[in-house]
């Protein structure tokens, strides 16, 4: 139909800039991270891969997992999840940024996402990655709902520490690509390209 219309069809994906500029690398904890929003219902907690975390969790008992976050859905699960799964509650700012310094490793297992922005972040904060959206970062990638991956790709970070150590000092190079200058540049050549 689009072609019958003589009209131009084309995605452009554009990464967004964020404000916590990377750093050298911290000095790391050997805890997973996982952030979530602030609104956490039923569907957005499984859409964020929180039901998947509480899994692994149950399965890695000598491995700490932080979950940042509120809403009605994590109020509901929080007193059946393991002992070694922590909710934080909310967090910004200064205590967010820091909780992703301290962490050694960053889990985001959404079942959809378009840019990942939490990963950015991670990233910039010297975290390696498990996750099942791919932004290039250094990590580990595994397919939505693979408990099992999940679970060895964690025992893997977890157990390999200078590895871990690498990966983090790779993303924080790789990180300084998402900043507002280039989505400025790419928004602006976007919009020259379609106004064309």
């Amino acid at each position: 139909m689009i072609d019958q219309l003589n009209i131009k069809s084309k995605i452009y994906r554009i990464s967004p800039g964020f404000d916590l500029k990377p750093q050298s690398y911290p000095k790391k904890e050997n805890f997973v991270m996982f952030v979530g929003n602030l609104n956490m219902d039923k569907v957005m907690a499984i859409g964020k891969g929180l039901d998947s975390l509480i899994e692994v969790a149950r399965k890695i008992p000598d491995i700490e997992f932080y979950v940042v976050g509120k809403g009605k859905y994590i109020d509901n699960v929080k007193h059946d999840v393991p002992s070694n799964l922590i909710f934080t509650g909310e967090l910004f700012g200064k205590k967010l940024y820091d909780m992703y310094k301290r962490a050694a490793i960053y889990c985001q297992l959404s079942l959809s996402d378009g840019f990942g922005l939490a990963i950015a972040e991670a990233m910039a904060s010297g975290c390696a990655i498990l996750a099942t959206t791919d932004l290039g970062q250094k990590g580990i990638i595994a397919k939505q709902k693979d408990i099992p991956a999940m679970i060895k790709g964690i025992k893997y970070l977890k157990d390999n520490p200078k590895i871990v150590e690498k990966m983090g000092r790779i993303n924080i190079e790789l990180s300084k690509q998402f900043n507002w200058e280039k989505f400025l540049d790419e928004f602006e050549n976007m919009y020259e390209e379609i106004s064309a």
